[in-house]
């Protein structure tokens, strides 16, 4: 996938050891880049001010639920 400034990253889920939902971005060379939490989904920033928002709306484009899906 890809922002729409063109930078390309990876997605990967799972739970945390706390048992929150998570969905984790990776840069191109598998770095983590950002985390959204279930209860930061829909927001631009997770619970850690960290900005989401270009990834969130990338991937609601890729699963067909964004504005372009």
């Amino acid at each position: 996938m890809a922002t729409s400034r063109d930078t390309k990253f990876k997605t990967n889920s799972g739970i945390t050891k706390d048992g929150r939902k998570v969905i984790k971005f990776l840069s191109s060379n598998g770095k983590e880049s950002a985390r959204a939490y279930q209860c930061c989904w829909g927001y631009y920033h997770n619970c850690y001010r960290t900005r989401i928002g270009m990834y969130v709306r990338a991937l609601d484009e890729f699963i067909g639920i964004g504005g372009k899906g």
